[in-house]
């Protein structure tokens, strides 16, 4: 997935984010900080990256889907804050190339490598192995509730932090546990797997985008497919359903099996129990149970 840079510089720029962004600008003191922005009714603008230069400015990697749309946001809601707001040719890459002006180990969950600003473009980061480790991104979430999206689970939320735009949804979505779906892998083929690393390449075509549905066995709507490549697929599911004893789904007549990535359990999402995934008390938005 293509992605862009925008670069924001001047002594407000810190405050203009932290009254934007779902994560605690204002608190960030190293590496880069994974980070949403909200429209004014709560669903996801877009989300982004952040990183900052030797020069304290402040780098914003987003979907190129969403690069104009974000622009127009930051100038509109920035008023007479000393910052400026520049559309850059800066390019994302997960290696080194050209002069690289930041980078670091993407922080949102492991498995998804490093990634660098620079001058030139490289190799993107890898669809398929985000896919699979369960991140969502870019015009997949875009509209969507910040929790179904399992921005809170991937570090991009802050609870602690002060109001932001959009703040209310999120926070109610959070305290009242009202999150009965969330964005999870899953692969095309009979038996669930719990490691990213298992999953084995696909030969058959994916199923579509954005369209698909997600079915039980008796031929239930469960589900909507919001990504696919290469047999791996996201999409947006009933967590009421993705944990039951023996989930049988299929998308588009073919057998489906989600799995959960380890930082299900690390974010408290799930827990084992009995040699099985279960939903954790807190992973339907509410406070995360303390057991493990």
């Amino acid at each position: 997935m293509l992605r862009k840079v925008i670069a924001l510089r001047g002594n407000d720029t810190v405050k203009v984010l932290q009254s934007l962004c779902t994560n605690d600008v204002a608190g960030w003191e190293s590496g880069l900080l994974a980070t949403a922005f909200l429209t004014n009714k709560g669903r996801v603008l877009c989300d982004a990256i952040l990183y900052r230069t030797e020069d304290s400015s402040v780098l914003v990697d987003v979907a190129a889907e969403s690069f104009g749309g974000l622009v127009r946001h930051l100038k509109m809601y920035k008023l007479r804050a000393q910052v400026s707001i520049e559309a850059t040719d800066l390019a994302v890459s997960r290696e080194r190339v050209g002069e690289v002006l930041a980078g670091g180990t993407d922080p949102r969950v492991s498995g998804l490598g490093e990634r660098f600003v620079s001058s030139e473009r490289g190799p993107a980061p890898e669809v398929r192995s985000r896919l699979a480790v369960g991140v969502s991104e870019g015009p997949e979430i875009v509209g969507r509730i910040p929790l179904e999206c399992n921005l809170d689970a991937i570090n991009a939320i802050s609870f602690s932090k002060g109001c932001y735009l959009g703040q209310e949804l999120t926070a109610r979505a959070k305290h009242r546990g009202a999150v009965r779906k969330r964005l999870m892998p899953l692969v095309m083929r009979h038996q669930a797997l719990q490691v990213m690393a298992e999953i084995p390449p696909c030969e058959e075509a994916p199923p579509g985008k954005g369209e698909d549905k997600v079915l039980a066995a008796d031929g239930a709507t469960i589900g909507t497919v919001v990504a696919a490549d290469s047999g791996v697929v996201l999409a947006l599911l009933r967590l009421d359903a993705a944990f039951a004893p023996e989930p049988h789904f299929s998308i588009n007549g073919r057998p489906a099996s989600p799995y959960l990535p380890p930082w299900w359990l690390d974010a408290h999402l799930a827990a084992r129990e009995d040699g099985r995934m279960v939903l954790q008390p807190g992973g339907e938005g509410g406070t995360p149970s303390s057991s493990s």
